[in-house]
């Protein structure tokens, strides 16, 4: 349910998301190699990171064993002439190969995925005999050569370079829920199941396999007791270099930390492999030894093809982790203990992390990979650092290319070898980060953390001299000759230096929406199929025109807040076949909000006939919930029949609401949908959501169980609220999971604070005056880590809007502001005014995540627009244009007086 952005879609272009369909190669060795040797009749062609090479009128099977050749960047020019030379000789095989050192360095980091990792040459025979006849041939041509293991496949014989697996070999998908195009494999009995590339071998239940499987390779995971002596207990994450675990040492009876190297896996673009690395770190962490601010090493060793590194277990919580418990930022309703607290804790943090830089730096270590997630807060508020893959011994070791983007220099992310001064860079940023994670933002506007600590320091009592500090570290070269950083003017004392800088008002942000509107019109990209403006990367897996994340979306924003579309927008959007073959029927990911969004741009008849053509989809029925599901699709019914008044869309949503009763689960807590994600809570995804749709069902049928089963459906939801330090009221995204809490629309108090509302306007119970009361509280902010509508700032200004809309109370309005202020820390100057979407170092237009969203909401603060996509002008009484300036109060009062006993005006 809750995913981020894939972050390899911010590799190809320097302000947008990008597909690799965009890479130039950089070199073109690899394709001179193969190309010379291709017979008459082969072709060769580029998609994405890959060339395909076959014979003319080759017909491929759908799916079967197909082989792998995996290389390190050392050797991959050779084994890339020795295995074409032998697939040319046969005119019923095909074969891919990555397009250059630089992709095949990718494939082989860190950081791709293990269940992908190393596949350098991808070989489709056209059935099992020639499979066989292949892979000895290929193994012999390559013997004695290296490279990384593959996990998704089996290993052929001994060979370090040679694996095979059973899946897909043409394109064979299903349309998901979500809109996304799965792989599949296809039974005998023509079943289905999904071709999944996961970090272990996987063979179908019915097909045997045609080489004997060995089991005596160790490739995936360690076995129980290392090296005779440590026995694993748990892991703590995994990554395609190897795992990382908590072990116990069977001689000392300690827990330990054991991290695993494989071979061959670089640890970012150059050939320095993960075991090398891993050796390196285990030295430096001897020269550190005794200094106190590293783990203490313990043991380095080979067990089959792997190192291991063994080293002390650190009780404590990553730098990251103890920020987002502990920030002040992030609390609403602080005490003045709170604060002071606080300010000990940070000004003793900033201190350690410079005495920690000096350490280094004194034993001529230069880190390089400085974060807040290699910095270990321990029980007793101490900092320790881990994870020295990136760090080198100056005069001892080659500089690696490893940093964590939002902490490098400018310096480190032009290109440049790891110096002193960017240890420093980086402490800097970290104490940033510590303050808010936004630091993704400084790759995009590197001086937007002037105006944000000036805020932060407006707002809030740092520690004396922690501005000065930040400032220290991220501008000023740090050398021998130069001053260190005085932290020792760090104190807990609180410094609120108000630089007496104008409040915003509502007014001032129409220079803002234009500047966006140019922003969006000058970047559409017409000539384009994949998409029109720059969007969220989950627009590559899914669709170009959703109202999420695509085309549509965006052109909404635009009609709301300048009165018109560029017509070649709406041009681009009708030149594509919208059909249940290549689009999921949902509101937020699907046809159906393609279809509402232009309805609501007055185009009727292209709207009808989209969402007519939902009314058979293969995939309505199969969610529940408002964002991907029936409960969304059936709020565009609603709007349909609203707008049309044709009973077929009444029909259609009556069906939806009939389904849903249905389909539901009781307790007592209320009712509820299970999902693929287990119990999912919030206005996009849980029982909210679909209350809200049978609320907007019951008021246009007066029926008055569609209202029973919806506001079972809130109160499931309502049921799991988490009281908060502040008073609020918040949540997790899964009702059986203990994870963060989240005031967001899309998961959170926010989403589920607009779907209470709407029951309030109709029932004006008490009890849900005094859950508003405490949802408000939550969203009360001025800070967070997007700016955006699904999951960031904008999205909390809609629900206090709403709470203006429903009370005429001006402390919603303010809030409102106060949540734009914070909003206009995220513009970045391109062409006109620019956000940054979720990925939060990529600019993004769209609706969900960017600024289409984010103009909408400001469009919405200035009195100039409703609530989009809600239906509530079935209460009886629009809200109409700018009801939260004209004295809404009065207005919502003689419409529906009831609500209004439940919160005073």
């Amino acid at each position: 349910m809750r995913s981020s952005p894939n972050p390899i879609y911010r590799l190809l272009h320097k302000d947008y998301p990008e597909t690799f369909a965009a890479y130039s190669p950089q070199t073109t060795d690899f394709y001179d190699l193969v190309f010379s040797q291709l017979p008459e009749g082969w072709g060769i062609q580029r998609r994405d990171m890959w060339f395909y090479c076959s014979p003319s009128r080759q017909t491929l099977p759908l799916q079967g064993w197909k082989i792998h050749v995996s290389a390190a960047l050392s050797n991959s020019a050779n084994i890339v002439r020795k295995v074409a030379s032998v697939l040319v000789k046969y005119n019923d095989v095909s074969f891919k190969f990555a397009v250059d050192r630089s992709i095949l360095s990718l494939f082989n980091s860190k950081g791709w995925p293990r269940g992908a990792s190393g596949k350098f040459i991808t070989i489709y025979p056209s059935d099992s005999h020639r499979f066989l006849e292949l892979i000895e041939e290929i193994d012999q041509a390559t013997a004695g050569m290296r490279g990384p293991y593959i996990l998704s496949d089996h290993r052929y014989k001994t060979s370090r370079v040679v694996f095979y697996r059973y899946g897909g070999i043409r394109a064979h998908t299903i349309l998901n829920i979500k809109g996304e195009k799965i792989p599949v494999l296809k039974g005998p009995d023509g079943s289905v199941v999904p071709d999944q590339r996961l970090p272990y071998p996987i063979i179908p239940a019915w097909e045997t396999p045609v080489i004997p499987v060995q089991n005596s390779d160790r490739s995936s995971e360690p076995v129980e007791l290392l090296h005779g002596r440590y026995r694993i207990e748990a892991a703590i994450s995994f990554s395609s270099a190897g795992g990382v675990y908590v072990a116990h040492d069977i001689e000392t009876g300690k827990r330990v930390v054991v991290k695993e190297a494989r071979p061959c896996i670089n640890a970012a673009a150059d050939d320095y492999d993960a075991v090398e690395l891993l050796k390196k770190e285990y030295r430096l962490l001897n020269v550190l030894a005794g200094t106190g601010i590293v783990p203490q090493p313990v043991d380095l060793f080979q067990e089959w093809e792997h190192w291991f590194l063994v080293e002390e277990f650190i009780e404590g919580i990553a730098m990251s982790r103890h920020s987002a418990t502990h920030n002040i930022l992030l609390r609403t309703r602080p005490t003045e203990d709170d604060s002071n607290e606080w300010r000990l804790t940070f000004s003793r943090l900033a201190k350690n992390l410079v005495k920690i830089v000096r350490i280094l730096h004194s034993r001529k270590i230069v880190f390089a990979d400085l974060s807040t997630n290699n910095l270990i807060v321990t029980a007793d508020g101490r900092l320790k650092i881990i994870d020295f893959e990136g760090a080198h011994e100056l005069g001892v070791d080659r500089p690696a290319n490893i940093y964590t983007p939002g902490f490098g220099s400018q310096h480190r992310v032009a290109g440049g070898a790891a110096e002193m001064d960017d240890d420093y860079y980086s402490a800097g940023a970290v104490l940033l980060a510590y303050l808010l994670p936004v630091n993704g933002l400084l790759h995009l506007n590197p001086q937007a953390r002037h105006e944000l600590i000036s805020s932060i320091r407006n707002d809030v009592q740092l520690p004396e001299g922690l501005p000065d500090l930040i400032s220290t570290l991220m501008d000023e070269p740090q050398s021998d000759s130069a001053p260190s950083p005085k932290v020792e003017v760090l104190t807990p004392l609180g410094q609120r230096d108000c630089d007496n800088a104008a409040q915003r008002t509502s007014g001032d942000y129409q220079a803002v929406l234009d500047d966006i509107v140019m922003h969006l019109n000058g970047v559409a990209e017409y000539k384009r199929k994949d998409r029109l403006y720059p969007a969220d990367p989950r627009i590559f897996s899914t669709n170009p025109l959703s109202l999420a994340y695509g085309a549509a979306g965006v052109t909404y924003a635009l009609y709301k807040i300048a009165g018109t579309v560029p017509q070649a927008a709406v041009d681009w959007i009708l030149q594509h076949r919208i059909t249940s073959t290549e689009y999921a029927p949902g509101l937020y990911q699907g046809m159906a909000g393609i279809a509402w969004s232009l309805l609501e741009m007055g185009m009727r008849e292209p709207a009808e006939e989209i969402f007519q053509s939902t009314f058979q989809h293969p995939l309505v029925s199969q969610s529940a919930d408002l964002f991907h599901g029936m409960a969304g699709w059936g709020m565009a019914a609603l709007r349909f029949f609203q707008t049309t008044g044709k009973e077929e869309y009444l029909k259609q949503a009556e069906r939806a609401g009939s389904e849903l009763i249905a389909s539901c689960k009781k307790s007592d807590r209320g009712y509820y949908w299970i999902s693929s994600e287990g119990y999912p809570l919030g206005l996009a995804h849980g029982s909210s959501g679909v209350g809200l749709f049978l609320l907007y069902l019951h008021l246009i049928t007066k029926n008055e169980h569609y209202l029973a089963a919806g506001l079972q459906a809130l109160d499931f939801d309502l049921a799991a609220g988490t009281r908060t330090k502040d008073g609020g009221l918040s949540w997790s995204e899964n009702a059986e999971s203990a994870s963060s809490l989240y005031p967001y629309w899309r998961f959170g108090s926010a989403g589920i604070g607009m779907a209470t509302i709407r029951f309030q306007r109709l029932v004006g119970s008490p009890r849900y005056e005094s859950i508003l009361e405490q949802i408000f509280v939550d969203t009360d902010r001025k800070y967070a880590v997007f700016p955006g509508r699904f999951a960031g700032l904008a999205g909390l200004g809609e629900f206090l809007l709403d709470m203006h809309d429903l009370s005429g109370e001006r402390r919603f309005l303010e809030s409102a502001n106060k949540v734009a202020e914070g909003i206009m820390h995220f513009r970045v100057k391109r062409n006109g005014t620019a956000f940054p979407g979720e990925l939060s170092s990529r600019l993004c237009c769209d609706y969900g995540t960017g600024s289409a969203g984010i103009a909408l909401f400001l469009n919405r603060l200035m009195g100039k627009q409703k609530s989009d996509f809600m239906l509530d002008e079935l209460f009886g009484c629009s809200p109409g244009q700018a009801e939260h300036v004209k004295h809404h109060t009065k207005a919502m009062a003689q419409c529906a007086p009831a609500r209004m006993g439940a919160l005073s005006v």
